[in-house]
């Protein structure tokens, strides 16, 4: 199997959601409203699955389909931007800094960085590369 951009970008972004993930169960906000825990918990839980099995059929040779990818890309991108904006909005907002702050912080702006990869995956993906 070829190393491509798109091969490179996918293993960008399973890096970041593997580390979010791992920010997240450190800085998890038990006193936020459920649709930020919903939307949270569940994109960074559930894009570390579908990722890993995009990641794994490419190294298998059995990448799924473009549309497919763009599908979970566009939507990955839409979920990481919104639970990025809404960490970043719960942890500007608490009166408590330190390293739970800063791990909530970096955890909104990682979010938001992976969300324009995906974006960035989506544009590869059209364009076909």
């Amino acid at each position: 199997m070829a190393i491509t951009k798109i091969t490179m970008i996918k293993f960008v972004e399973i890096a970041l959601t593997i580390i979010i993930f791992a920010l997240h169960y450190n800085s998890f906000p038990s006193t936020a409203d459920i649709s930020h825990s919903m939307i949270t918990t569940g994109t960074y839980v559930g894009y570390v699955i579908v990722l890993l099995g995009i990641f794994i059929g490419l190294f298998t040779g059995t990448p799924i389909s473009a549309r497919l990818d763009m599908f979970y890309v566009l939507i990955g991108a839409a979920l990481y931007i919104t639970a990025g904006v809404m960490s970043y909005n719960y942890f500007s907002g608490s009166l408590v800094k330190g390293s739970y702050h800063n791990t909530g912080m970096t955890k909104a702006w990682l979010s938001i960085l992976n969300g324009i990869i995906f974006v960035v995956d989506a544009a590869f993906t059209y364009r076909g590369e």
